[in-house]
């Protein structure tokens, strides 16, 4: 069975993004398909690279345990 990792970040819950990830995480529970939400904002995801951390960027590497959580969300829906 397949797993999705949905990406948002919207800061209005009154939004038409907010709306479409309703109608699909609603669609994925109907159907009993297991996913993830990673939302970015909820989270105080911030996308800036400091100098220690792209240091470590050619070996996948982070000091960010946000970061770290993401990617082994992302690993786990590529399976």
């Amino acid at each position: 069975m397949t797993h999705t990792l949905i990406v948002y970040a919207h800061p209005w819950t009154g939004s038409l993004n907010h709306a479409i990830l309703e109608a699909v995480t609603s669609a994925l529970d109907v159907a009993g398909q297991p996913y993830d939400v990673i939302d970015l904002l909820a989270d105080g995801f911030d996308p800036r690279y400091t100098v220690e951390e792209l240091a470590l960027f050619s070996d996948g590497g982070t000091l960010d345990p946000l970061v770290t959580r993401y990617q082994e969300l992302i690993k786990g829906a590529a399976r």
